[in-house]
């Protein structure tokens, strides 16, 4: 018996289990194993359940207001589920073009009766309706209106998204597993994560090895959610192979290294450990961090309703501003999705930066960036004009975003939280230098014995620098990675008002030419005629973005 199925070219033949060698075969569709008899493709590696291959083509959830209609991503790119925010992997998923919204295929046929954790759950309301239904979720601790489901026995009442947590996990801010929990035992403490009250009503995640609680939303917000924390002890934290959104091809995991990588997304460099990602087609590499990002981020300190969304390193003749550390940068970036109302601009490393606690060997909290509309996160004027604990600066006064930490006085600007952790620079020592905190233990030490060998002036100890233990080398992070260390100089790009090559350059602070297209003496950056005797030159802004970047 064969079939004709619309998301292969091939017949499909119904086979026995038996046919299949006793090897585990997996559902091109669900990504799950088939048991029992299936629908192969003898030309190639293409198998269907049964009942995957009488899956509709198109549904009706009460989750999105259009039609969902089955799909199946020929370039291989990865999607998230906007349900269990878990990455489409391979396989199929329903899809509105609309809104660009995705179920995976386990959401888009959630049972009516799921259990869950010993509990039960039963949906109260018909999968077609749109009706409200004011609710407190006893999973999450906050407001739900709609589709609840409840478990009769204890009256238990969640969130649809709420069945989906993870029951152990693993984070960044504790050592040991956490456990979620119904019950808090001890209500009047403290969340380990935001150090905000754990009142009552809310339910978290708790370590049966000490007195650790966090609330859950603090646990996945902070934590890039349930994609960027560990799912359970007997799970890897990094898979093998992944397609992600930011790469048209398949990539593969690196164990070892022999040589030092850049990051493609943050371009920050990648050293072992952590493991990173690339792919075997081009020269292309992932963190392992910035694998995790998600393609579209919603966060609390935005002033509009709207996630940031991921854009695409466009190439070497692409450069933008970052809004949060005031950085000139090439690479990828995120912005407002409503770009016709907001012009914010964002890089991957200060997104990786909001997300992650921050320089964990610097401060013994973890630091969060504050609310831009007020609240119990929002920013005084009098915390404003507080300097960055990293070097010294007010982060108000030089245009930067600051990560701070609510129970003491501690700030740290994103110019600072992006810092690499450990730099090569052959020009000034032959060994790693690596991001210090402060210059002394105990009893401070004379000012006027702390010196940046680099620029040779004294500087602060109280402040960050990075230090050589071999050689006692010690410089200002500015003086060690230059005042464009995210900006990649040199190439060759073509001008349509110019007849010869032009490359990018740092300009000298004693050397301001003027701009041949607005006319305004260029700083900093510029794209500079490569011919003899040509002194063409625009600012890097005045570039075209039409302009191409030669060969």
């Amino acid at each position: 018996m064969s079939v004709e199925h619309f998301s292969h070219p091939h017949p499909l033949i119904l086979n026995e289990e038996k046919e299949c060698d006793g090897e585990e075969v997996i559902c091109s569709c669900c990504s799950e194993p088939i048991r029992g008899s299936g629908y192969s493709c003898s030309s190639c590696s293409f198998h269907l359940h049964q009942h995957c291959v009488k899956m509709p083509k198109e549904i009706k959830r009460h989750l999105h207001e259009h039609p969902l209609v089955l799909v199946t991503d020929p370039s291989n790119l990865s999607r998230w589920c906007d349900l269990c925010r878990s990455i489409v992997v391979k396989g199929f998923y329903y899809h509105c073009s609309l809104c660009d919204f995705d179920l995976d295929i386990g959401c888009a046929f959630t049972p009516r009766v799921v259990e869950c954790q010993s509990h039960q759950f039963v949906c109260l309301q018909n999968s077609m309706s749109l009706k409200s239904f004011a609710f407190t979720c006893h999973a999450c601790g906050t407001d739900g209106e709609r589709d609840p489901y409840l478990c009769t026995t204890c009256q238990i009442m969640v969130h649809e998204r709420c069945l989906h947590l993870s029951p152990s996990i693993r984070i960044k801010q504790h050592p040991h597993w956490i456990h979620h929990t119904y019950v808090l035992e001890d209500v009047e403490c403290t969340c380990g994560v935001c150090r905000a009250e754990m009142k009552a009503d809310y339910r978290g995640y708790s370590c049966p090895d000490c007195n650790f609680l966090a609330h859950v939303a603090c646990v996945y917000e902070y934590n890039f959610d349930s994609r960027g924390a560990s799912a359970g002890p007997d799970k890897g934290d990094m898979m093998s192979e992944i397609q992600h959104f930011s790469h048209g091809h398949p990539l593969v995991r690196i164990d070892e290294v022999s040589e030092d990588h850049n990051c493609d997304l943050c371009l920050l460099p990648i050293y072992l450990p952590p493991l990173f990602y690339t792919c075997r087609e081009c020269d292309f590499h992932l963190d392992n961090s910035c694998a995790k990002l998600a393609h579209k981020i919603e966060y609390g300190a935005h002033s509009h309703p709207h996630p940031l969304v991921f854009r695409p390193d466009m190439g070497q003749s692409t450069m933008f501003f970052c809004d949060w550390c005031s950085q000139v940068s090439h690479g990828s970036y995120y912005t407002c999705e409503e770009t016709g109302e907001c012009s914010l601009i964002v890089d991957v490393r200060c997104i990786k930066a909001m997300f992650e606690p921050s320089k964990l060997e610097a401060h013994q909290h973890s630091l969060f960036l504050p609310s831009d509309e007020g609240g119990e996160n929002s920013i005084t004027l009098l915390e404003l004009s507080r300097e960055c604990s990293g070097c010294g600066c007010v982060p108000r006064l030089n245009g930067r975003k600051k990560l701070r930490c609510a129970p003491c006085d501690f700030n740290l600007d994103f110019a600072c939280a992006t810092l690499p952790l450990k730099v090569i620079n052959d020009r000034y020592d032959p060994h790693p230098l690596f991001l210090t905190y402060r210059s002394y233990d105990g009893e401070e030490a004379p000012f006027d014995e702390y010196y940046c060998l680099i620029c040779e002036d004294e500087r602060d100890p109280k402040h960050w620098f990075y230090h050589c233990q071999d050689c006692d080398f010690d410089a200002h992070p500015r003086c060690l990675l230059g005042r464009f260390p995210y900006v990649k100089l040199g190439g060759s790009y073509t001008h349509d008002n110019h007849p010869h090559p032009l490359t990018l350059v740092e300009l000298e602070e004693n050397n301001k030419p003027a701009c041949h297209s607005c006319g305004d003496h260029c700083y900093y950056l510029g794209l500079e005629c490569t011919a003899r005797d040509c002194n063409f030159i625009v600012h890097w802004y005045c570039f075209p973005q039409s302009t191409s970047r030669g060969e």
